[in-house]
């Protein structure tokens, strides 16, 4: 059964990194905001800040983007590997360590398939599913055995099943097709999750799981190094540093957080600040607040908990940098945090926002499915009747409200537009329409 949502179809990825963010349109343009000192956005400009998207070059085959620190790659629809900004320690892998102002091809190979960037350094994963790395070696991140920086891509060991890798400041996390979890580099705060705080200068197992999903690591801008990752069962594990930064309170080998198992993706800030998504689509952070905007519940609160951010769903890709936040909800870019560089991209230098702000839409066109369905449900928030709107060309065959963990709460099968929802307990929950093959969800908020 397909289980939809409205989808506006405009930006595809987000990746923000200390003060920058970086992202994809539907139409193959990849975008650049935030601290431009030196030109590290890759858009030919020096200017030191740019507070709105900037469109990298004038092209439209780029297929994934991310950012470092300092620096960022593309992948274009042929393959081929571009970067730009920083490189200082070669981390651009053009066998140099000058800077570029504009996107610079990496080699000429013609088979990459994902990319992240650290401090000062890269992996990157090709389509035969063999791991690369270059630039800084601090503490063996390369994970080739040895010290010395690496100014192109040298290929890391022989294996040929790698699916993910998340480069932090001088350690690495990586995932195999089998679901095992793999790690490199410094360990000072038990980062690689081995149960030890020895440092790896070669990729080691970390235990001996085989349902890892997704992974992320901290890049720290001189904090210690917190990790975060997903198994296939849905449950959130993290390990490293802990989430205040406390002397001494670390993590060596991964733990589990709380007793949830629908997590999906997780995102991971320098500020110690942490992002994730369910099942659901819901979108949920902890840590510290820094500005009280960092977590982004509006408030000033710390929290050592995972907190449900702004009360709606169909939120993907959450990524944090150095004291600001971004996610894409329905095809729209929300940010929050920090912005006295034009990080956030809202086109304004105000101090920081302690909510979601939706960036400009550029224009998004609606995709409508294939049944031209639609679903609206007012008013909401709701304390009394809840009025449903439905057209599609199929019938509606039965109405399931559910709570925010799952749990069935009202079913109903003699279809109506209006439903009693006086009786439930005030708080989220999603309304689930079936219509054959279908599913249709929105959430609405009980008063």
């Amino acid at each position: 059964m397909a289980i939809h949502q409205s989808n506006a179809q405009c930006w595809e990825t987000v990746k923000s990194c200390y003060d920058q963010t970086a992202a994809l349109r539907s139409d193959g343009t990849i975008w650049n905001w935030g601290f431009n000192q030196g030109g590290l956005l890759g858009n030919g400009s020096q200017e030191s800040n740019c507070i709105a998207p900037t469109q990298i070059g004038n092209d439209s085959d780029w297929k994934f983007v991310t950012v470092g620190a300092g620096f960022g790659f593309g992948i274009r629809t042929n393959g081929t590997l571009w970067a730009w900004g920083g490189n200082d320690y070669g981390q651009l892998g053009t066998g140099t360590t000058d800077n570029s102002l504009v996107p610079v091809q990496v080699g000429t190979d013609s088979d990459w398939e994902y990319v992240s960037a650290g401090f000062g350094n890269t992996k990157a994963i090709k389509t035969n599913g063999t791991l690369w790395s270059w630039g800084w070696n601090n503490a063996g991140v390369q994970g080739n055995g040895g010290w010395d920086n690496v100014l192109s891509p040298a290929q890391t060991g022989t294996d040929s099943d790698w699916k993910m890798v998340s480069v932090g400041d001088n350690c690495a996390l990586a995932l195999k097709n089998d679901g095992s979890l793999w790690s490199c580099g410094s360990n000072d705060v038990g980062q690689l999750g081995i149960g030890s705080t020895v440092d790896q200068h070669q990729f080691v197992q970390v235990g001996t799981n085989t349902n890892w999903n997704y992974i992320a690591i901290s890049i720290n801008a001189g904090m210690s190094t917190r990790c975060l990752a997903t198994k296939t069962d849905g449950t959130l594990w993290y390990w490293g540093r802990n989430a205040f930064d406390i002397q001494d309170d670390y993590l060596t080998s991964p733990q589990q957080l709380g007793t949830e198992s629908d997590w999906k993706e997780v995102g991971l800030g320098s500020q110690v600040t942490y992002m994730a998504t369910k099942t659901n689509g819901t979108l949920w952070a902890w840590g510290l607040n820094t500005f009280g905007s960092t977590v982004g519940d509006g408030t000033t609160i710390d929290q050592t908990e995972p907190v449900l951010i702004n009360n709606t769903a169909s939120w993907s890709l959450p990524s944090t940098g150095l004291a600001h936040s971004t996610a894409i909800q329905n095809g729209v870019i929300y940010s929050w945090g920090a912005n006295s560089h034009g990080q956030l991209g809202l086109g304004t230098t105000t101090m920081h926002y302690g909510t979601p702000q939706a960036m400009d839409s550029m224009n998004c066109s609606l995709h409508l499915n294939e049944n031209k369905f639609s679903l609206e449900v007012y008013p909401n928030p709701v304390n009394g009747q809840l009025h449903l709107h439905i057209s599609g060309s199929n019938p509606v065959d039965k109405i399931i409200i559910t709570s925010i963990s799952g749990q069935q709460v009202l079913l109903k099968e003699d279809v109506s537009t209006d439903i009693d929802v006086r009786t439930l307990v005030p708080g989220s929950y999603f309304i689930h329409v079936f219509s054959g093959n279908n599913e249709y969800q929105q959430l609405f908020i009980k008063e």
